[in-house]
């Protein structure tokens, strides 16, 4: 998402109602965002020791990959750690490609299917 300025604007904002043809003006993109040093920049400095040996965070109870924002400043703090910690996911992704090939996707295309059709939703 991103404002329109300059000669594109007026195409890009106004709205003719199919109904009445009236031309409506749509209000600009806005987006509002912490900046420095951002929300989660103490959060960081305190657990960024203990989120990069392992590379994951838990949110919520869901164990997944830290946010870029803590990959960003981890490299300009440490770039030969953040280097050997995107080699590592290199080669992670690397060792699932198997199952990402057209023919594996297909099946588990077919397979989650099945399983949806045990369970029908009946509609009225």
């Amino acid at each position: 998402m991103k404002k329109i300025n300059g000669e594109m604007q007026d195409d890009h904002y106004t709205h003719t109602d199919p109904e009445t043809g009236e031309l409506i003006r749509r209000t600009p993109e806005f987006t509002k965002m912490s900046l420095k040093p951002g929300v989660g920049a103490g959060w960081f400095e305190r657990w960024s020791s203990d989120v990069y040996p392992h590379d994951y965070v838990i949110t919520r109870g869901v164990k997944s990959r830290p946010p870029r924002y803590y990959d960003k400043k981890l490299e300009k703090i440490n770039p030969d750690q953040m280097e050997a910690i995107k080699f590592a996911r290199e080669l992670t992704g690397r060792a699932h490609y198997e199952d990402q090939t057209d023919d594996r996707l297909a099946d588990r295309e077919k397979v989650a299917s099945a399983g949806l059709n045990l369970f029908p939703r009946h509609l009225k």
